[in-house]
C-alpha cells in the first residue's frame, strides 16, 4: 500500500483574531464532517497536544458556516428573501392559472359550436392545452432570450466562470451554462404545468 500524506489548510486570514491558529482538515468523501468534530472533541482532545499546542475546539464548516451566516444576518436575509420568493411565486402561478381559466371559459361557446359538428370532449380539450403549450412555449424561449441578452451584456455569464472560482466551487451552479440551461428547463416545466391546470379545470367541468 502507498502512504498518503495528510494535507492541512491554516486558514489563518479568514479566521477572527479571538480564535487563535486554526486548520482545516479535508475528510473522506462520506464522512460526517460534524459527527467527526464531536467525536474527535470527545475521545481524542487530551491526545492531540504537543507543548504548549493542545486541541482546544473542533467544529464542522458547515457549523462554522451557519455560525458566520447567521451572525453576519445573512440568514435572515435569506429566509425573508426566500419567503418573498415563494409569495410572489404563489401570486403569479395562481394569476397565470386564473388568466388561462377565464380565456378558457369564454371559448365554451366555441366549444359547444365544434360539439355540434361532431367534435369530442377530448379532441377539445387537447385542442386548448395545445394551444396553450404552444404559446408557453412562445413566450419562455423570448423570456429566455431577452434573459441571455441581458445576462451577456451585464457580465453575469462570466462572473463565475474563472478557472480559480471553479477549482473552489466546482458545482453545476458555478457553470453559467449548465446552470441557465438547468433553470430554464424547469421553469418551463413549471409554466407547462400550471398552464395545464389552468385550462384543464374549465375545459373538464363543462365536457
Amino acid at each position: 500500500f502507498q502512504s498518503v500524506a495528510l494535507t492541512i489548510f491554516s486558514p489563518r486570514e479568514a479566521l477572527p483574531l479571538d480564535v487563535g491558529d486554526g486548520y482545516m482538515v479535508r475528510l473522506k468523501p462520506g464522512v460526517d464532517s460534524r459527527k467527526f468534530a464531536r467525536e474527535l472533541k470527545e475521545n481524542h482532545a487530551d491526545e492531540l497536544k504537543a507543548g504548549n499546542y493542545y486541541l482546544s475546539d473542533a467544529e464542522a464548516q458547515e457549523e462554522i458556516l451557519e455560525e458566520t451566516c447567521y451572525s453576519a444576518g445573512w440568514t435572515n436575509t435569506i429566509r425573508l428573501k426566500a419567503m418573498l420568493a415563494v409569495f410572489f411565486f404563489v401570486n403569479l402561478c395562481l394569476g397565470v392559472v386564473g388568466t388561462f381559466v377565464l380565456q378558457t371559459r369564454k371559448r365554451s361557446e366555441d366549444a359547444g359550436v365544434m360539439r355540434s359538428f361532431g367534435a369530442t370532449p377530448s379532441y377539445i380539450v387537447k385542442m386548448m392545452l395545445g394551444e396553450g403549450w404552444a404559446l408557453t412555449t412562445v413566450a419562455w424561449v423570448v423570456g429566455c432570450f431577452l434573459y441571455l441578452q441581458y445576462a451577456l451584456s451585464e457580465g453575469l455569464a462570466h462572473t463565475h466562470n474563472t478557472a480559480d472560482y471553479y477549482d473552489y466551487d466546482p458545482s453545476w451552479t458555478s457553470n453559467f451554462g449548465i446552470h441557465f440551461t438547468v433553470v430554464s428547463l424547469v421553469v418551463y416545466v413549471m409554466l407547462l404545468i400550471v398552464v395545464t391546470i389552468g385550462i384543464s379545470i374549465p375545459a373538464l367541468r363543462d365536457e
